[in-house]
């Protein structure tokens, strides 16, 4: 009897054990929380009671769970029922850390996600989120997706239930972003948010300096290459910018997100086929697979629009076949371009090839992190990063394929210009091979007529009247140069009151100096050297800026470099709003280089110019030359501040930079600016340059007389030291104050 008793109190203990057991496997494990801890998925610890009433608190779901945990099973997103459904999620959290802490607890799996939290005092903390919720409303916003963010008792449990609802789940999941329950501290869920804030403001400042620039080379080459670089870039930027979740941050719906993801990759995927068609001629190349592409993406564009308009398993279906095509034409574009590359040499096929390469593996990462197949964070990277590196190389390799092709029109134009002017050369070596048996022809008619004429007196009368006709004729010829002439003196007159249309206004000079004079001399009728005038706005401040500019050359041909770099000027200042001078010459120095095709024209027109900011409010002048200087006199003593060494447009062998100097004009100061051509002069006693040293003296000594007498002096020394000898070069000197 005693031994039964033993058997059965041993069976009562082992039963007791087993019961245990199964009790703690049915309560979850709490989840463990540090300060600083990274972002951690939490599912293991969540329990779930599926398919809960409707109409049930949270103090009843809680007692439902210490009476009936088996109700709580294990949590995973993939056996949670199909179509429309409401869940009660339960999780503990320990905080192990000596003071409390706020936690942050992240996904994307549910539309509508309710946090109730217990409190101290046996209340409920609630908590309203998901990815159908309102953006407005949301406490925390972050992308699509759904935020909590909790806080912690220090070295305490804190219990927490979530009503968890979805509309509609389907086999196939292919949501924009998949993500899980995941744990982490609030600052490191703040330095992912930062980062993502920081990353996305410098991509955004780089799109926009590389759509700058190539708008700005589409201005001056109007090639349809950069138009359609005009039309992809935004549209890249644009998915990335949802992709980031910084675009949904500003939709009120997350759940859309779907949809905007759709749209932009669109008009992403539209143009960068148009791109291909034109940067690697696949017309050209390829004529056959044309229609074949267009035919593909017409499908994805069907497919594309049908994915979010449709609801259920059509809408996933279309979604799921969209995302093959899309690699499909990416796959195939980028083996068009290995072929052109390889087989024609061609340059611009092998930028595109390597932007479409790299993309390409960018882009597969992040979609196979989207479809859960890779780790949410590879490498260290997220989705959207991967995708933001490889548009930016994209983008990147893009740009430098335009120039590749812009090299390539260039030199096929070469070619053919180098074959026509062969072809033109043949055609003269036999024009002149004909003339000279023509001449040999013709002298032996010459020879044969000449015998004939010591016999025939009839022929003398007639080769005097044929002389007299040639006579009239050249006298007509001569009546025709005159009357040319006349048109071109004519044009040359014109030509000046342009280029005098062109200079500053007399109240536009009064409203910059208080006086001042101006000594503008043009050897011929037009003139290389010019002064500009013009008033801009600085931060709400008036400023002047004043330029005197001597270009290369003199007359009709430094008359039109003038009137270009009047109006480059006119863009740059006030239509551009540059107003630091050493900025204005060096946009002005790229410009003019641009505008005259240096690269391929190797021509070596430029300009010296001197240029000066008022900044009158302050009292101070700002000053940049290229190769000019500025002469000032402040308390009777000649100052001068020297131009940079450097041309507009000059040589490629003149290398540095410009430089802007300020000085104070508080009080009183008399400034100078001129071109070479007054120093430059031929003249005086030994037939021998004026030279700059004369010209500082003659300043020195007129610089405290009023303008108006100083431009006499100014005059009649020159002229003095003129004397009979022609004009060298274009004059101009400028004095004023201010």
């Amino acid at each position: 009897m005693r031994f039964s008793a033993l058997r059965f109190a041993s069976f009562l203990l082992w039963l007791g054990f087993l019961f245990v057991l199964a009790f703690l496997e049915m309560q979850a494990q709490p989840i463990l929380f540090e300060a600083h801890l990274s972002r951690t998925p939490i599912e293991a610890q969540i329990r779930v009671w599926q398919n809960a009433e409707e109409k049930i608190e949270v103090a009843q779901v809680r007692q439902m769970y210490l009476e009936k945990p088996e109700l709580f099973v294990p949590y995973q997103w993939e056996k949670l029922p199909l179509g429309a459904s409401q869940n009660w999620l339960h999780f503990t959290i320990q905080n192990r850390d000596k003071k409390p802490q706020k936690c942050v607890i992240q996904t994307t799996k549910f539309d509508f996600l309710t946090f109730y939290v217990l409190q101290k005092d046996g209340t409920w903390k609630s908590i309203e989120t998901g990815t159908s919720y309102p953006q407005s409303q949301k406490e925390n916003v972050f992308g699509a997706y759904s935020i909590a963010l909790l806080e912690l008792d220090a070295e305490a449990q804190t219990e927490v239930f979530v009503k968890a609802t979805y509309l509609e789940r389907t086999e196939l999941d292919l949501s924009p972003i998949q993500m899980n329950f995941h744990i982490q501290s609030e600052s490191y869920y703040q330095t992912q948010k930062d980062t993502r804030n920081l990353a996305m403001s410098f991509y955004t400042g780089a799109l926009l300096v590389m759509l700058l620039y190539n708008f700005f080379l589409y201005l001056i080459t109007r090639d349809v290459h950069y138009r359609l670089y005009l039309l992809i870039a935004p549209s890249i930027y644009a998915f990335i910018f949802f992709s980031s979740g910084l675009g949904v941050d500003l939709i009120e719906n997350a759940a859309n997100t779907a949809l905007y993801l759709m749209i932009t990759s669109f008009f992403h995927i539209n143009f960068h086929v148009l791109f291909s068609f034109y940067i690697l001629r696949i017309k050209t190349f390829f004529p056959k697979v044309v229609k074949v592409i267009m035919v593909v993406l017409a499908v994805y564009n069907v497919l594309l629009f049908i994915a979010p308009l449709s609801n259920g398993l059509v809408g996933v279906l279309a979604r799921a076949l969209a995302t093959p095509l899309v690699f499909g034409l990416f796959g195939y574009t980028l083996y068009l371009a290995f072929r052109v590359w390889k087989k024609e040499d061609y340059a611009p096929a092998y930028y595109f090839f390597w932007a479409n390469f790299f993309y390409m593996v960018f882009m597969v990462i992040a979609v196979l992190q989207l479809l859960g197949v890779l780790p949410f964070q590879f490498l260290g990277l997220e989705s959207w990063q991967n995708n933001l590196i490889g548009s930016v190389i994209e983008l990147t390799l893009f740009s430098l394929s335009i120039s590749a092709k812009i090299t390539h029109m260039q030199k096929e134009l070469a070619k053919q210009q180098i074959e026509q002017a062969r072809i033109l050369k043949e055609e003269e070596t036999k024009r002149l091979a004909l003339i000279e048996k023509q001449n040999r022809e013709l002298e032996q008619k010459v020879a044969e007529r000449t015998a004939e004429l010591v016999e025939r007196n009839e022929e003398i009368q007639q080769q005097n009247e044929e002389l007299q006709i040639t006579s009239e004729k050249l006298e007509h010829q001569h009546h025709l140069l005159e009357e040319v002439y006349k048109d071109i003196q004519a044009s040359i007159s014109y030509a000046q009151r342009i280029q005098e249309a062109h200079l500053p206004k007399t109240d536009l000079l009064q409203r910059c100096f208080s006086d001042y004079f101006i000594f503008f001399q043009p050897r011929d009728v037009v003139s290389g050297d010019f002064y500009w005038a013009a008033e801009i706005w600085v931060q709400g401040m008036k400023r002047q800026v004043f330029v005197v500019a001597d270009c290369t050359g003199h007359g009709v041909p430094g008359a039109f470099m003038s009137l270009i770099c009047a109006n480059l000027l006119n863009q740059i200042i006030i239509e551009r709003n540059y107003h630091d001078p050493a900025q204005i010459l060096t946009k002005l120095d790229q410009t003019l280089r641009l505008f005259l095709n240096k690269d391929i024209t190797q021509n070596h027109d430029g300009m010296d110019c001197a240029l000066i900011v008022l900044d009158k409010n302050k009292k101070e002048l700002h000053f940049s030359g290229a190769k000019r200087p500025l002469f000032y006199f402040q308390k009777q003593e000649l100052h001068i501040l020297r131009g940079d060494s450097k041309s507009i447009g000059g040589h490629e062998r003149e290398k540095g930079f410009f430089h802007t100097h300020t000085l104070s004009f508080e009080e009183p100061t008399r400034f100078y600016l001129f071109s070479d051509g007054y120093a430059d002069q031929i003249g005086g006693e030994q037939n021998r340059k004026f030279m700059i040293k004369n010209f500082r003296d003659l300043l020195t000594q007129i610089h405290l007389d009023d303008f108006k007498t100083q431009k006499q002096k100014v005059e009649s020394t020159f002229w003095k030291w003129q004397g009979k000898e022609s004009q060298v070069d274009d004059i101009l000197v400028v004095g004023f104050e201010v």
